[in-house]
C-alpha cells in the first residue's frame, strides 16, 4: 500500500498496490549523516546500482547540498541526477530522502516526516550519533526503514504503525 491524496492534497489513507493498477512510488535512497562533518551513519539504496554508483550518488548529493546544511533546519529540496532529493537537519543529524519517477518532493516530504518520527522514537528524543549507533537502536531504525519502504515502495508512513511492526520483528537473527 501507499498513501494517496485527498481533495485538499493531504494524505488521507493507504491504497493497496492492487487497487492502484500496479502503480509504484519508488524511493531511491535514504541517507542519515551527522550534521557536523557529514559522516554517513545509515544509508539504504533501493536502486539496483552497484556500490560505485551509490557512492558516486552520495558524493554528488553532499557536494551539491553541503553549502545549505546550515539552512536545513527547514526542509530543502532539489533535483540531483534526475532524482528528487528532500533533506532536513534533525537534532544532530541530516536526513536525506531521494526518489524517482512518481516519488516527487511532496511524497518525499511525507516520507521524511515519518522518518523523523521513527528516528526520534527509537532514539528516545535524544537525536545524537551516540544514541543512534547503539546496536539495538540502529537495528530497530534499519528494520523500521524497511517496514516503511519495502524495496523502495512506500508501504506505511504511520509512525505508530511502523513502531508496532518493528516491535514484532527480531532485530538480530
Amino acid at each position: 500500500p501507499f498513501p494517496h491524496r485527498g481533495a485538499a492534497g493531504g494524505a488521507v489513507g493507504v491504497v493497496h498496490r492492487e487497487e492502484a493498477s500496479g502503480r509504484t512510488m519508488p524511493v531511491h535512497s535514504v541517507i542519515v549523516t551527522t550534521l557536523r562533518g557529514g559522516n554517513v551513519l545509515f544509508s539504504k539504496h533501493f536502486s539496483r546500482a552497484g556500490f560505485q554508483e551509490r557512492a558516486a550518488f552520495e558524493r554528488e548529493v553532499f557536494r551539491r547540498t553541503a553549502s545549505t546544511w546550515g539552512e536545513a533546519a527547514s526542509k530543502q529540496s532539489c533535483m540531483i541526477l534526475d532524482v528528487w532529493l528532500v533533506y532536513q537537519h534533525v537534532g544532530g543529524f541530516l536526513l536525506f530522502v531521494a526518489g524517482t519517477d512518481e516519488c516527487d518532493e511532496l511524497i518525499l516530504d511525507e516520507v521524511l516526516e515519518a522518518l523523523k518520527g521513527v528516528l526520534s522514537a527509537h532514539c528516545d528524543d535524544r537525536l545524537e550519533e551516540s544514541v543512534l549507533l547503539q546496536p539495538d537502536t540502529y537495528g530497530k531504525f534499519a528494520v523500521s526503514v524497511e517496514d516503511m519502504l519495502a524495496d523502495g515502495v512506500v508501504e506505511c508512513l504511520d509512525v505508530d504503525m511502523v513502531l508496532k511492526m518493528t516491535k514484532l520483528k527480531p532485530v538480530f537473527k
